[in-house]
């Protein structure tokens, strides 16, 4: 048997996990989202919660917690997937309060939810966590001073834990993706974030994936156990 955990599951790359992961025939999945799923997945909890929140994030680790322990799973991963871009403005101008959500979604809960799987998960023979990245973690993007931080701090939390635990962490960025971030991407403004019009380019040229595609990838390369420990760029597997 196994067993799935999936943040930000009701909508973009994590909504197409989950509908794929349910075609898995001995695969359960617990979905983490704030907004729930649009409709009942088999074999699927369906757990509601916010993430950016202290509480939303006791809820889910209890939750993993809860199913490492109900069965003697053979293999049990854990997709982090859920995030935000905002703020997006210059640092001088930025929401501090929406600086501190933005960490809390993209860097503390993804810590909190490792922590409770790791500690529940020693007894499973195949275990392995995707935290889904961004490639701005790796490059300064002007009007993202929170998400290229945050990501960055996501890509080093990996590897430390993955140094100390010796569970396979892969921080995985997926590249350009037709998700409703890149919607809200596309409705900012030029003063707050110059490099939009390349975002409304790419998205009249065609480049942005399908999120299905980009799921299906995911679930095959870790299935295949190619997903290697640290940074990576899926396009590179």
């Amino acid at each position: 048997m196994q067993l799935y955990v999936v943040t930000g599951a009701s909508r973009g790359i994590g909504a197409c996990l989950v509908r794929q992961i349910a075609a898995i025939a001995d695969a359960q999945t617990l979905a983490v989202s704030r907004s729930g799923l649009a409709s009942p997945v088999s074999r699927c909890e369906d757990l509601r919660c916010d993430l950016s929140a202290r509480e939303g994030q006791r809820v889910a680790a209890q939750a993993i917690a809860r199913r490492l322990a109900e069965a003697p799973w053979q293999k049990a991963v854990l997709i982090n997937n859920a995030g935000m871009v905002e703020p997006v403005a210059p640092l001088e101008r930025a929401d501090m309060d929406e600086f501190l959500r933005a960490f809390a979604l993209n860097v503390i809960a993804p810590a909190a939810l490792m922590q409770a799987f790791i500690r529940g998960s020693h007894s499973v023979p195949a275990r392995s966590i995707v935290n889904i990245s961004s490639g701005v973690s790796r490059r300064p993007v002007q009007g993202w001073a929170a998400y290229c931080s945050s990501k960055a701090a996501l890509d080093m939390l990996s590897l430390v834990a993955a140094d100390e635990t010796g569970v396979r962490i892969t921080s995985l960025s997926p590249g350009l993706v037709d998700t409703a971030m890149q919607g809200v991407i596309r409705g900012m403004s030029a003063a707050d974030f110059p490099s939009v019009q390349e975002f409304h380019d790419w998205k009249a040229q065609g480049i942005l994936q399908d999120p299905d595609v980009v799921a299906e990838k995911i679930l095959r390369l870790q299935g295949e156990d190619k997903l290697p420990r640290g940074p990576a760029f899926l396009k590179d597997l």
